[in-house]
């Protein structure tokens, strides 16, 4: 039951339904009661939570070794550069 933005009379229609009705007012009742507890249950924040957990840590180990092979590249581009020697 929505109504659009400004519209009073729209609203109180909406609300005089609800007012007069009580099987539609328990029936939205119970949907808005089981949508709460399915979005914000103490299971699905765990595991929410678990999930960024997991996908942090391995873009970090992913960054890790990253780095590690950047660093190792360098270092064999040093060690195996040639050395150039200034003649008079």
């Amino acid at each position: 039951m929505l109504s659009a933005i400004n519209d009073n009379a729209g609203f109180c229609e909406n609300l005089l339904k609800l007012v007069n009705n009580d099987e539609l007012r328990k029936e939205l009742g119970q949907n808005g009661a089981a949508l709460v507890l399915h979005k914000f249950s103490y299971k699905r924040l765990v595991n929410d939570m678990g999930q960024l957990y997991h996908k942090l840590l391995l873009a970090h180990e992913n960054k890790i070794k990253l780095a590690n092979n950047n660093y190792r590249l360098n270092e064999f581009n040093f060690a195996n550069r040639p050395s150039y020697a200034i003649s008079p």
